[in-house]
């Protein structure tokens, strides 16, 4: 997202916000999940687990696939160096698949520190966030981002939140096409930023 990071716009440039569609976070739950899963698997959650597997081991080479996964999907790592999530979902619908997760993932605290570098919400964002999400997903689950959503707040990031009832994880993007126009170009246009956040309470 682009959230808890300095700008770093080359000369010239200047970093206006952030449109983040259905992000992933909490990976410390996802791992949990995915370690969890049993028949019949969230071919989904395969998918996402497929990435983070590919993305810790370019992190540390130490960091072996079987550490994310289950070797079964494990083996399908070379796939999910070249497709797109769809494709992907789609080829994983086929095998089958027993399990995802590696249940003892967090033994490895390599796994643990880039798991733990992956989130979003580490500091105040640099600029205002759009964050935008399909109530229907099922591979990044409304709960999850609603959770994000409060806690980018609670850094004091300027967020405005929008929930598409009958968008997925797929959808989202179409359902949210004139909103997301608008938001960039009131940003371009140096219009301020709308924020969902509830007021923080006084002590």
């Amino acid at each position: 997202m682009g959230t808890g990071t300095q700008s770093r716009c080359p000369p010239g440039l200047r970093f206006l916000g952030t449109v983040a569609l259905a992000p992933p976070s909490h990976f410390a739950a996802v791992m949990d999940e995915m370690g969890a899963a049993r028949p019949p698997v969230n071919v989904g959650l395969a998918v996402l687990g497929s990435y983070i597997a590919v993305g810790a081991h370019l992190y540390s080479p130490r960091i072996q696939y079987t550490n994310v996964l289950a070797p079964q999907l494990a083996a399908q790592i070379p796939l999910a160096k070249k497709l797109c999530a769809d494709e992907l979902d789609i080829y994983l619908n086929n095998v089958q698949l027993q399990r995802v997760g590696n249940p003892h993932w967090a033994r490895n605290a390599t796994l643990r520190r880039f798991i733990d570098s992956l989130e979003p919400a580490k500091g105040r964002s640099a600029g205002p966030i759009l964050l935008l999400q399909g109530e229907r997903d099922q591979t990044v689950p409304v709960e999850v981002t609603t959770a994000l959503n409060k806690e980018l707040c609670d850094l004091g990031d300027v967020v405005n939140y929008r929930i598409y009832a009958d968008a997925n994880h797929e959808s989202v993007l179409s359902a949210s096409y004139k909103d997301v126009a608008a938001w960039l170009r009131d940003r371009l246009q140096g219009q301020p930023a709308p924020s969902t956040c509830q007021p923080r309470a006084a002590h």
